[in-house]
């Protein structure tokens, strides 16, 4: 599948001759190059992948295939193909361009980890006698613009390899390409293949199954030796797997998993490890599966280690021979962790027969919280932040706050003592008229689409003041979407609004004010998107927890059922589900058509996605089906 525009995929179903006819689905997943991140490669393939063109510049850059339309400068291929058919970008300084003339391309803003740096590489082409200047600049949140790298003049043909360094104080950050018109039309520019290494984005992905390389993983410096890269049955007798895991490969070698070999000059107590890019916070109920490989006489131990800002803590661990066939495992992701990294640690046990292998690393649906996705606070603030122009900050809390005929006495989403919410504390030094705001993170959306929120709040006492939520939309003015004043009574009310934008980026503000006296506490829990709120590309469809980004059409004759165990009907559909590693004889969720009465020939379900983000070139959607 390759595609360059915002778009949806549809599961339909058409009803057969009679009601033997059920159709299932199960386990649909994008694969590793659907959703372009920051530290995945921008080739330019697929378009922009995200990129833009700046508004307060004199002309844009161009996407282009093949030679420049001038002669005498400018590239003959593009870098990533080395085809007629590859594409890259570049400034045409041909008339009615003049000297001094700037075209600039920004990249989208990146979510880094404060604090860290990392690089960025990306290949040129300066080919002519007039070339003019490339700049990169950094552009980081609440700090001045900076050069990082930059070039003047002609630097001959084909191209050329640039690394600079991104050292940023802040989670948000563009770069911008800024190409400057030389004195005469042989002063074309290029650029193509911008990659990040690990440490520039904080991402959370989609099940590693080690198809297309390591994807989120790579090689630690600090352990002995490193995991290989294997398809079929390692090099060593009685140890190692036959094959990988991952279901759907064909061929007698499977496809690839990775795995520790422990001949010479291996020796016991050796260590590999694999390491995570660095993955940002999560929501509560998060969980990691993975399947391994543990034969040999000699198999040593596999750990998996949790690093956080307090340490290191191993979250599983497994020792000696488990026998000659791949294995689950699965650990929880605490929502105590915020920013982590895991590490998958190979240890060599007594001698060759100890090769350990590891596939199919998924982090379930509730690692990453997505607009679309419910805030509920009780993992934190889940991306969203503290104003800075305010004048008090909102407090996260559990249980009643700390004045008395006010505020809720639980949390919305579990009703009990253990629950969080947010609120403002509105005792001493308030004052009426203070205001706190608390601000979402920047939702990508689709032009010209609406869609709604919802959220519950209390605004129980005496002296309430004014509780309003504001849509900030990139080049518009904020638009206030919902408010309330003064004391609604006791428990938690439900608040719905609609969200109408012009731009792909917004975010949403919660502003609430102090009124008159302490008996002023305003609280929100349970901040929730309908699909079309967000452009997202998400991790499998596995329909364990229902069903996911996918919903059912109302375009269509009848709906898709989600199922456990066998249709209703004989001779037709599935036994059980596909997704491997789920236990009990009826095995996990599938969808399914059912196909008895009173549907008739021709009937048809459509089971369709939320809206889905552009990918980058190579990407593929994975699927099983039962007819």
């Amino acid at each position: 599948m390759l595609a360059t525009l915002i778009g949806q995929l549809n599961f339909i179903g058409v009803r057969g001759g009679s009601f033997t006819g059920d159709i299932g689905i199960d386990d649909i997943t994008f694969g590793d190059d659907c959703c372009a991140a920051c530290n995945g490669p921008t080739t330019f393939e697929a378009g922009l992948q995200g990129w833009s063109q700046a508004k307060d510049d004199k002309f844009d850059w161009t996407l282009h295939k093949q030679t420049t339309s001038s002669s005498l400068t400018g590239p003959s291929t593009d870098h990533t193909l080395g085809t007629s058919s590859g594409r890259y970008v570049y400034i045409e300084t041909s008339f009615p361009r003049r000297a001094g003339d700037m075209a600039s391309l920004i990249s989208p803003k990146y979510n880094a980890v404060p604090g860290l740096s990392c690089a960025a590489t990306f290949y040129y082409n300066m080919y002519g006698a007039t070339i003019g200047k490339l700049v990169v600049i950094l552009r980081a949140t609440g700090s001045p613009d900076k050069i990082v790298w930059t070039k003047s003049g002609n630097q001959g043909t084909g191209w050329k390899k640039a690394t600079f360094s991104i050292t940023y104080g802040t989670k948000n950050y563009r770069l911008m390409l800024n190409a400057t018109v030389g004195s005469s039309f042989t002063g074309d520019i290029a650029v193509d293949d911008i990659t990040f290494t690990d440490d520039c984005c904080a991402t959370c992905n989609g099940p590693s199954t080690f198809e297309s390389g390591l994807g989120i993983w790579k090689q630690s410096k600090a352990d002995t030796f490193d995991w290989t890269r294997q398809r079929g049955r390692t090099s060593s007798i009685s140890t190692g797997p036959p094959k990988d895991h991952t279901p759907g490969i064909t061929g007698s070698a499977g496809g690839y998993y990775m795995y520790i070999e422990t001949s010479s000059p291996r020796r016991q107590g050796d260590t590999a490890m694999l390491t995570t890019t660095i993955q940002t916070p999560h929501v509560a109920g998060c969980k990691l599966s993975f399947w391994y490989h543990m034969y040999g006489s000699t198999v040593g131990t596999l750990n998996v280690s949790v690093i956080t800002s307090g340490g290191s803590t191993i979250a599983w661990t497994k020792t000696g021979n488990q026998g000659n066939q791949w294995n689950p495992g699965r650990i929880a992701i605490l929502p105590s962790y915020g920013v982590f990294r895991l590490n998958f640690i190979g240890v060599r046990g007594g001698s060759f027969t100890g090769d350990i292998g590891i596939d199919d690393i998924t982090f379930g649906d509730d690692c990453c919280a997505a607009c679309n996705g419910p805030t509920t606070f009780e993992a934190g603030l889940q991306g969203w932040s503290q104003a800075k122009d305010d004048k008090f900050d909102w407090t996260l809390h559990k249980q009643t706050t700390s004045s008395s005929l006010t505020g809720p006495s639980t949390d919305h989403t579990l009703g009990t003592s253990s629950g969080r919410y947010v609120y403002i504390e509105t005792s001493f030094p308030r004052r009426a008229g203070d205001m706190a705001s608390l601000i979402s993170p920047k939702y990508n959306a689709v032009p010209g689409l609406s869609c709604a929120a919802t959220f519950y709040y209390n605004m129980y006492g005496a002296t309430i003041g004014k509780l309003v939520v504001i849509l900030r939309a990139t080049g518009s003015p904020d638009k206030i979407v919902w408010t309330k004043s003064g004391n609604q009574g006791t428990g938690w009310k439900k608040a719905t609004f609609s969200i109408t934008y012009g731009t792909k980026n917004y975010r949403l503000m919660l502003n609430a004010t102090v009124g008159s006296s302490f008996t002023g506490d305003i609280a929100v829990d349970d901040i929730t998107f309908t699909d079309d709120c967000c452009a997202t590309c998400n991790g499998p469809s596995t329909f364990e927890s229902g069903l996911g980004i996918w919903k059912q059409s109302k375009a269509d004759t009848f709906d898709w059922t989600r199922q456990r165990g066998r249709t209703s009907s004989i001779s037709t559909g599935p036994p059980k589900d596909h997704t491997p590693g789920i236990t009990g004889s009826a095995g996990g969720y599938y969808m399914y058509i059912e196909t008895s009465s009173p549907r008739r020939q021709g009937d048809t379900a459509m089971l369709t996605t939320t809206i889905q983000t552009p990918h980058v070139a190579g990407c593929k959607l994975s699927f099983w089906y039962h007819m």
